[in-house]
């Protein structure tokens, strides 16, 4: 079973910061089977072992660098930036533009697919979603032995300059893509019915408040969080905002127009 779930990234800090999170050794690193013919990932030697990093990309400069990662990324908006002049149009000044779409793309361990496996169809699903013109970089982590890839690609087409337009269509092209390129390796697909059923109870939760999504995000985090620090930095990486200092914890969304933090007792 194939399930996605798209973020969106509005600010250079929570970019570079989602670039780390995605790309740190600790959830990339593998032990390499002693080929380094392999082209399409890094290798580094750690304690005396051949190491693989399970990072793959698109129009990068070097996928084994999350420096060089956001600086390709930010290079590009900077360009459009000095072409147009034009704030309201800018990815970097204007605090409501999408710099980047962060997908999440989660396989069931019963798929019985390796991280390679798992990397590839990433990479095939971000290339047929963006048509090989927007830059992205693909993260296979294995926590807790579930398999799931982070992609993020850039808003900016290298191409015409053109933002990449996340419509209300855009969720279930990238479901069809995934399941397409997922099942070509023998994931299991959910059935049209079973999926339709749940997308259409999603889309209703989410249309009558914010409380939905940061419950989907905390459910998230409960299952993939190896201990406390780990949940705190992978809540900062799904732009989610979780404050401890009060009577009560409180947990407001970073990447949308929620006003106010709301209490745990107050989330559905």
């Amino acid at each position: 079973m194939v399930v996605t779930k798209v973020i969106q990234i509005k600010s250079s800090k929570n970019l570079k910061r989602a670039i780390n999170y995605i790309a740190r050794d600790d959830a990339t690193l593998i032990k390499g089977n002693g080929n380094l013919a392999d082209e399409d990932y890094s290798y580094e030697v750690v304690n005396g072992q051949v190491m693989k990093r399970l990072v793959s990309g698109h129009d990068l400069t070097d996928i084994s660098d999350t420096d060089m990662i956001y600086e390709d990324f930010m290079l590009l908006k900077q360009s459009v930036d000095a072409l147009y002049d034009n704030d309201t149009l800018s990815d970097l000044k204007n605090p409501n533009r999408v710099l980047a779409h962060h997908v999440i793309q989660s396989f069931s361990p019963n798929d019985e697919l390796t991280p390679e496996e798992v990397n590839e169809i990433g990479r095939k699903t971000a290339l047929e979603l963006t048509g090989g013109d927007y830059q992205f970089v693909v993260a296979t982590h294995q926590d807790k032995g579930h398999l799931h890839n982070h992609i993020i690609f850039s808003t900016t087409n290298q191409v015409t300059l053109k933002k990449f337009r996340w419509q209300k269509s855009t969720k279930k092209s990238l479901e069809h893509i995934s399941d397409k390129h997922a099942e070509l390796y023998g994931a299991k697909i959910l059935e049209p019915k079973l999926r339709n059923s749940y997308t259409d109870y999603s889309a209703w939760r989410r249309k009558n408040n914010f409380r939905y999504e940061i419950k989907e995000r905390l459910d998230f985090l409960l299952k993939h969080s190896l201990d406390k620090d780990d949940f705190f930095q992978k809540a900062k990486a799904l732009n989610l905002h979780i404050d401890t200092s009060g009577k009560y914890v409180t947990y407001k969304l970073i990447d949308s127009p929620q006003e106010r933090p709301v209490r745990d007792r107050n989330i559905i």
